[in-house]
């Protein structure tokens, strides 16, 4: 029986690609989807639905209906720290997927009849990104691309630079790192899904695991290591990888021909342009069939002040903007597996 679901939020174009994005997934005959994007027209729809998923402005509508009953309510909240909410709720600026897998009565519905094995069988999109000149933004720069595309289904980003400060922009510390779960790997014939999740952090919506602490720990493991962990993250049901490539990265002409896209990281101007267009020879000369695009990224780190670094503005602010216009544009795409819907 399928379940009715009403939608609600005076946003058309989140509630609409989050519609969307529900009606992609696996199973999606099994519900059925009621858009309202006016309290006005909630308030005299006299349908009952099994689950609810509404802001504020629907929540305060729905004790004023004489008709109509949603069985299950969900606040769609802007506030991920909402504790004083007595009604169930979800952060609405997370990943969508991370919304359907806080709510069990969805989740069920397209997870029946699922098998295992055909989950796993799906690739992720890989998405690399590369600065033959070692831009200063690259690594903001990945992870404003994780924080675009985030909505569009699980995404997990891994840092594969020779000295990253990932762990340091964050202010985390982790009990584990790539390293680690390499070795985990490596000793290992079969290692669990639940094994590998134990490595995985979150930050903004995005997955990530912690980068390698020391440049050695990247220049000694083997290209089969790396192997081994790209084999594990394809089994665990992401829809898109990022990498930030360093210069040391084992295999890294074999895995630059497995990419779907390579975003390669310049900066205008004659001394950047030689970098990039050496790098382009090598590809050539080394006949790798990779679809690279190349973004001139202008901006830079060096006007940000000491003790003001915040990469949650940096992310969301002018950098943010930058990476969702090259999205919206066309500049940066993703094939036939993901359409970016703003």
């Amino acid at each position: 029986m399928k379940k009715d679901i009403a939608l609600c939020d005076l946003d058309m174009d989140y509630i609409t690609r989050f519609a969307s994005y529900l009606m992609g997934k696996r199973n999606s005959s099994k519900v059925e989807l009621h858009i309202f994007t006016t309290p006005e027209s909630f308030f005299s729809d006299e349908g009952d639905y099994d689950v609810g998923l509404m802001t504020s402005d629907f929540m305060e509508v729905m004790d004023f209906k004489t008709q109509g009953n949603i069985r299950k309510r969900y606040l769609l909240s802007e506030d991920n720290y909402n504790k004083e909410s007595e009604l169930d709720w979800v952060y609405k600026y997370q990943s969508m997927e991370a919304i359907i897998q806080a709510i069990p009565e969805i989740q069920e519905e397209l997870n029946q009849n699922v098998q295992t094995e055909e989950i796993g069988k799906r690739k992720p999109y890989l998405m690399g990104v590369f600065s033959p000149m070692s831009h200063e933004l690259q690594l903001p720069f990945a992870m404003a691309l994780c924080d675009s595309i985030k909505n569009q289904g699980r995404i997990l980003f891994l840092d594969l630079e020779e000295i990253s400060i990932l762990s340091s922009l964050l202010n985390t510390e982790s009990d584990s790192n790539l390293m680690d779960l390499i070795y985990e790997l490596s000793t290992n014939k079969t290692l669990g899904e639940d094994a590998i999740k134990r490595h995985i952090n979150q930050f903004m919506g995005m997955d990530y695991i912690s980068p390698f602490i020391n440049p050695d720990d990247l220049v000694q493991i083997g290209e089969a290591e790396l192997l081994k962990l790209y084999e594990a993250i394809n089994q665990m049901g992401y829809e898109t990888v990022v990498l930030l490539l360093g210069r040391a990265v084992p295999g890294f002409t074999e895995l630059l021909s497995h990419m779907d896209q390579l975003i390669m990281l310049s900066k205008p101007g004659d001394y950047y342009n030689k970098g990039s267009k050496v790098f382009l020879d090598y590809i050539n000369r080394s006949g790798i069939n990779a679809n690279v695009t190349e973004v001139k990224l202008s901006m830079s780190a060096g006007n940000l002040k000491d003790g003001t670094y915040c990469i949650e503005e940096l992310l969301t602010g002018n950098l943010g903007l930058f990476v969702r216009k090259l999205l919206e544009d066309g500049t940066v795409s993703f094939g036939s597996q993901l359409a970016y819907a703003g």
